[in-house]
């Protein structure tokens, strides 16, 4: 079984742990040494994918990731959850690969802190 954990952005912070609705509907992480939980962007919100990078970082939505995917080569792209798994395509090729076909994954960065990484992508 994987572990069931979430990240979301409070403020300038990113924080990890469980995922909580507040009264009002606003999405919370209460983190494992907290007693509280804090309200984070909803935007922001992404879910472990029970994966590690090859430098042993958890991959979460959202996430950039940089990986060799055969035939196609390096590819980078962001991580979502669609179709039943986590994923990733080549947008340039529109091949959609699970995460566990990509040999030597890499974070490079995130949407929400590296917007420009998948733009770059999107213009070739």
């Amino acid at each position: 079984m994987r572990e069931i954990k979430f990240r979301g952005k409070h403020l300038d912070k990113w924080l990890y742990g469980s995922l909580h609705m507040n009264e009002s509907g606003q999405p919370a992480i209460a983190t494992p040494s907290a007693f509280h939980f804090r309200c984070v962007d909803p935007d922001t919100v992404g879910q472990y994918t029970g994966l590690k990078d090859s430098e042993g970082r958890e991959i979460y939505e959202g996430d950039v990731l940089r990986g060799h995917a055969g035939a196609a080569g390096v590819i980078e792209s962001e991580v979502a959850f669609y179709a039943g798994a986590f994923r990733f395509s080549n947008n340039h090729l529109t091949l959609e690969y699970c995460l566990r076909e990509i040999d030597n994954v890499k974070v490079i960065g995130n949407v929400y802190d590296n917007p420009s990484l998948l733009e770059s992508k999107h213009d070739q």
